[in-house]
């Protein structure tokens, strides 16, 4: 799935609601930049961190936190994965202007 998305070497990536890393990884893996893994469950992003440390990746960035509090400069992402997540959010009209922000206009 993510080999149809497009995700250039070049991009900063962000997965929104990350949880066992299942994007994380495979977004890693296509590009030379940094990948921020989004969520509010420490233990999930351990078990990221472990994944990421077996495949020898070092650009993912963990951040423990929900999106309503998302802290990433305005327009610096390229692309962002938000799966299985956007209906456990408290007002959806929000976390899509927080993404949208967050995104870069290219």
């Amino acid at each position: 799935m993510i080999s149809q998305m497009p995700i250039q070497k070049n991009h900063t990536l962000l997965d929104v609601g990350a949880g066992s890393g299942f994007f994380t990884i495979a977004m890693a893996e296509r590009t030379l930049n940094k990948v921020y893994a989004l969520d509010p469950d420490k233990r999930m992003l351990c078990v990221i961190q472990e994944k990421a440390k077996e495949k020898r990746l070092n650009n993912i960035e963990l951040i423990q936190d929900s999106l309503e509090n998302l802290s990433i400069q305005n327009e610096s992402i390229d692309f962002v994965m938000a799966s299985l997540i956007l209906h456990e959010v408290s007002s959806l009209s929000e976390a899509l202007s927080k993404i949208y922000e967050v995104l870069s206009g290219c």
